[in-house]
């Protein structure tokens, strides 16, 4: 792998890119590389032909360039079919919606009445305490909380 402090850079003025291990891994090692090159007059061989590092860059740079406007309108197809298919009903997207028992506001009522603490109940139904709490906020507001005393 390139690494600039341990490198030592041939006699003859140019590197053979291939013989160097692990430039292609990240894309700042290979940028890193080619910038020292430029900036100490040496230049890349590669498959046999001698390169200057600028030009090289250069290249490197409008392939990178170019796979990321690539990627960028494969995502944005994506997102339009996915947002197609919404608009058709067909397909789910998100989070699967919480279940909630049929009698759940009934046990909420009567839980709150009996100040019983509702984490056993959050338990009990193996819901996420943020989705349950969430759920017992709707519910209570939607109470009078002199109906849940009076029942």
């Amino acid at each position: 792998m390139y690494k600039r402090e341990t490198y030592r850079y041939p006699e003859t003025g140019s590197i053979d890119l291939s013989r160097i291990k692990g430039y292609t891994e990240d894309a700042r090692t290979l940028r890193e590389l080619l910038e020292d090159c430029k900036q100490r007059g040496i230049r890349i061989v590669f498959e046999g032909r001698t390169v200057e590092p600028e030009w090289m860059a250069a290249v490197y740079k409008m392939i990178i360039d170019r796979t990321h406007e690539e990627l960028k309108a494969e995502q944005y197809k994506g997102i339009k079919r996915a947002l197609k298919r919404k608009a058709e009903g067909t397909g789910s997207y998100g989070r699967p919606r919480a279940k909630l028992p049929a009698d759940f506001e009934k046990q909420l009522k009567e839980r709150i009445r009996k100040q019983e603490d509702l984490s056993s109940y959050c338990k009990e139904l193996e819901m996420k305490k943020s989705t349950f709490y969430k759920w017992v906020k709707i519910y209570r507001s939607t109470w009078d909380s002199e109906k849940i005393n009076s029942n």
